[in-house]
């Protein structure tokens, strides 16, 4: 209202009508969980953070996913969660004490997949063995947790490079485009899966 060019980065809250920078959540969602229904996945559960437009997003591409692949959407599966260590942690455990627990989870983030992952020790279980886990973020960590994270990779440099060349543009005058990048899926060990090609030819019927 007083005139401040603003771009909005990661997050796009239509009320305030800028120029924003953010990822596509839904693809990713989608993505990550697309990919666990290429390694033989039916029981998928998933960490919903419904408290933020991207969690919103992330969950549509859950479910689209399944819809797909012809799967049934289970709402014992789907647990309320938080971007923290926490509350996956807490998630994880109400899913192990199913009677008919999921063999896999994508979760809304790499945190929360996190503390699932210690969840799932701490029932004397493995990951991936007997519950394979996708984060989303690509946080620095990821790589170097007990077991590797599969997740989904935010571009967070060009993220950053995007938002400041909009500003200085919007600053001088001009009406920046708004931008939607592409994530990617970063498959390390706490899947199981190993081919990239395969997944890929899922996804491409």
């Amino acid at each position: 209202s007083q005139g401040t060019k603003i771009v909005q980065m990661c997050s796009n809250y239509p009320q305030f009508d800028t120029p924003y920078v953010i990822v596509d959540n839904e693809a990713g969602g989608y993505t990550a969980t697309m990919y666990l229904v290429s390694l033989g996945h039916t029981r998928i559960a998933h960490f919903h953070e419904s408290s933020t437009r991207d969690g919103e997003e992330r969950f549509v591409g859950y479910q689209l996913a399944l819809e797909e692949a012809g799967i049934p959407f289970a709402p014992e599966l789907v647990r309320p969660c938080r971007y923290d260590w926490r509350s996956g942690y807490e998630a994880m455990q109400q899913l192990l004490a199913l009677p008919n627990r999921p063999t896999a989870v994508f979760a809304c983030d790499d945190m929360s997949a996190w503390g699932a992952m210690q969840a799932v020790t701490d029932a004397g279980l493995r990951v991936p063995d007997d519950v394979a886990i996708v984060g989303f973020d690509d946080i620095t960590i990821a790589p170097f947790l007990p077991v590797a994270l599969t997740t989904v990779h935010q571009p967070k440099g060009d993220l950053g490079a995007l938002t400041v060349d909009m500003l200085l543009k919007y600053i001088d005058g001009q009406q920046p485009l708004n931008y939607v990048l592409k994530p990617e899926l970063v498959i390390r060990q706490s899947c199981g899966g190993s081919s990239l090609s395969r997944f890929e030819s899922v996804i491409r019927k």
